[in-house]
C-alpha cells in the first residue's frame, strides 16, 4: 500500500470484505502471520473485534480468529461506516468553494437567486458563478467571479449547485466530473415528479454522478444550508437562513411517499425514488456542528430555468 493511503482504514475495510466473502464460501477461520515490528497491522486484527488466538512461532506473530461476527466486530464495522459516511458528505455541508451553474442572464431566475442567497448569507468560502452564455470579457456576475464553464475555474470546487434545464444536466455533470467536483446539488426539475421518463432520467443522473465519485442531493432539490459560523452556507431557494445547523432537502414525488432517506448521513434528505443514498447506516452528525434533517411533504412547482 502506498504511504499516502496508510492509516486511513483501508486495511480494516479490506479485512471486513475478505471476511464477508470467506463466509459466503464456507470459510470460517482466518490465519495471519505478521512480523512483530508491524504493530499497526497487528492492531488492525486486534481492533477488528473478532475472537482471536495469538501465538509466536519462528519469529512471527500468528493470529487466528473465527470469522463469525461478534457484537464487538459489528459495532466496529458500524462505527467505521458512520465515520466514513460523515467524511463523505463533509464537502457537501462544509465546502471550501461553491460554483452555481446556470446563473441566467436575467435576474430573478433560480440560479441567480441561489447565487444571491449564498453571497448575502455570508458564505465563508469561495463563490463562483457559471453561465455558458456569459458575454466575452465579462468577469463578474452580481459581484461574484463568473465563468462560462466550471472547467474554466482556476482551483478546486467542492460543491456545484446545478440550476440548468434537465436536458443540459448530463453535460454539466460531465464537466463537473472532469473538474473533480466533489458534490452536486441539483435543483433542476423534470425528473421523477414528471412521470416514468423523468424517473429514468433521475436514475441515469445518479449513476452518472457515482461514476465520477460525486455525492448528489436532488434532483428537484431545494438546496443545502449550513448556518454554522464557520461556513454560513445558504445554497438554497430560501432567502433567509433558518435556525437548523445543517440541512439538505429534496421533495418527494408525492406527499404520501415523502420520507428522509436513512442512508444519507449528516443531513441529506432525498426522494425515495432516488438511489442517491448507497446504504442504510446509522445517521452521522454534520462535520462542523450537530445536524437537523428536514423533508418536504409535497411536490415543488417547477420554476423555469433561465438559459
Amino acid at each position: 500500500m502506498q504511504d499516502a493511503h496508510q492509516g486511513r482504514g483501508v486495511a480494516s475495510a479490506l479485512l471486513e470484505h475478505i471476511a464477508a466473502v470467506a463466509r459466503e464460501r464456507g470459510i470460517r477461520r482466518f490465519a495471519a502471520e505478521v512480523l512483530p515490528a508491524n504493530t499497526k497491522m497487528i492492531k488492525v486484527f486486534t481492533d477488528a473485534g473478532y475472537t482471536q488466538k495469538r501465538s509466536f512461532e519462528d519469529g512471527v506473530v500468528r493470529l487466528e480468529f473465527d470469522l463469525e461476527p461478534t457484537d464487538r466486530s459489528l459495532a466496529v464495522q458500524y462505527a467505521r461506516e458512520q465515520r466514513a459516511e460523515a467524511r463523505s458528505v463533509q464537502r457537501l455541508l462544509a465546502p471550501g468553494a461553491v460554483a452555481v451553474i446556470g446563473t441566467g442572464r436575467a435576474p430573478g431566475g433560480v440560479g441567480r437567486s441561489i447565487l444571491g442567497n449564498i453571497r448575502d448569507g455570508g458564505f465563508t468560502g469561495r463563490l463562483y458563478a457559471v453561465n455558458g452564455a456569459l458575454p466575452e470579457g465579462q468577469k463578474e456576475l452580481d459581484g461574484v467571479p463568473a465563468f462560462r464553464s466550471v472547467r474554466d475555474i482556476d482551483g478546486p470546487v467542492d460543491l456545484a449547485v446545478v440550476a440548468v434545464p434537465a436536458e443540459r444536466v448530463p453535460e454539466v455533470v460531465a464537466e463537473c466530473g472532469e473538474h473533480d467536483v466533489q458534490g452536486l446539488v441539483v435543483v433542476s426539475a423534470g425528473y421523477a415528479e414528471s412521470g416514468p421518463g423523468g424517473r429514468e432520467r433521475q436514475r441515469a443522473l445518479v449513476r452518472q454522478a457515482r461514476r465520477h465519485g460525486m455525492r448528489i442531493i436532488g434532483p428537484n432539490s431545494f438546496g443545502v444550508i449550513n448556518t454554522s459560523p464557520e461556513v454560513r452556507l445558504n445554497a438554497s431557494l430560501a432567502p433567509d437562513m433558518p435556525r437548523a445547523a445543517a440541512s439538505a432537502c429534496s421533495p418527494s414525488p408525492a406527499p404520501s411517499a415523502s420520507r428522509c432517506c436513512p442512508g444519507c448521513t449528516g443531513a441529506a434528505a432525498a426522494s425515495p425514488v432516488s438511489p442517491a443514498c448507497p446504504r442504510s447506516s446509522p445517521p452521522a452528525t454534520a462535520p462542523t456542528s450537530p445536524a437537523t434533517t428536514s423533508c418536504s411533504t409535497g411536490t415543488r412547482t417547477p420554476t423555469p430555468m433561465s438559459p
